[in-house]
């Protein structure tokens, strides 16, 4: 930690810097304190990797928080240090353009209604948003937590930006789309609490246990619910079933 609040102090002479790597190097919560008082100076940096240190959580919440500040920041690494799930994903999403971008939708003063769709993975989340957005949406965004990508499902969080309707004063519609495997369940958390106002879809398999389907959806309506401090909030929610073309043949199949 003395090392880089020495580092920290050269720091602050290096406005150009686009790139710190200071990974293994013991760096604690002091030596993230201090870092995160200099990073602001760093208005040019794109890619900070602090992987393999020993941050926990406050030194996390420090850094997030610096990590907001920075214009640039696009790619940052924090593997294998002591932060809980929460407060690293935290750290991700505060450095991250299009997150900053999601927050600033809030403010805009063009009129936009929100359509968020949950559930489960391989429940057709996309195909629905493929379906609502027409041939190809007008503006469509992948946010991505981690570089792994499935074929064929969503990494993170994919925003769609579309009209639903053909009347000339129709406002735009956002469209988020969450994965549904569960390693992106912590980042959906601090997510959904920017969609309060939104309209929810949560996606069941008609093909599938009703029993199993009935908790799915239970599971998700909790989890909205979970995801705003306020206990008198009571979200929009439509609930939409997906293949019911294979329930048909099933039937058929079985007489």
């Amino acid at each position: 930690d003395g090392g880089v609040q020495a580092l920290s102090t050269a720091l602050t002479n290096l406005s150009q810097l686009c790139v710190l790597k200071i990974a293994e190097n013991s760096i604690g919560n002091l030596g993230a304190f201090a870092l995160s008082q200099v990073l602001h100076a760093l208005v040019t940096l794109t890619t900070l990797d602090i992987s393999s240190n020993t941050i926990g959580d406050e030194g996390g919440r420090h850094l997030a928080e610096a990590l907001t500040k920075l214009p640039n920041i696009d790619v940052i690494s924090t593997s294998d240090n002591l932060m809980s799930p929460s407060v690293e994903a935290r750290v991700q999403l505060s450095s991250n353009t299009i997150y900053r971008k999601l927050l600033e939708e809030q403010l805009e003063v063009v009129p936009k209604s929100r359509l968020c769709i949950v559930g489960y993975q391989c429940t057709g989340k996309s195909s629905l948003v493929d379906t609502l957005s027409g041939v190809a949406p007008t503006r469509t965004t992948q946010f991505e937590v981690d570089e792994d990508k499935r074929e064929g499902k969503t990494a993170g969080i994919r925003i769609a930006t579309t009209l639903l309707s053909t009347a000339e004063d129709a406002a735009p519609t956002v469209i988020w789309d969450f994965g549904g495997h569960v390693e992106y369940y912590v980042s959906h958390d601090l997510v959904l609490r920017l969609c309060r106002e939104s309209v929810f879809v949560v996606m069941a398999r008609l093909d599938k246990d009703r029993r199993e389907q009935t908790k799915n959806i239970e599971f998700w309506l909790r989890f909205i619910v979970s995801c705003s401090r306020n206990r008198k909030f009571v979200p929009s929610v439509a609930i939409a079933c997906s293949f019911r073309d294979s329930l048909t043949k099933k039937r058929d199949r079985d007489g």
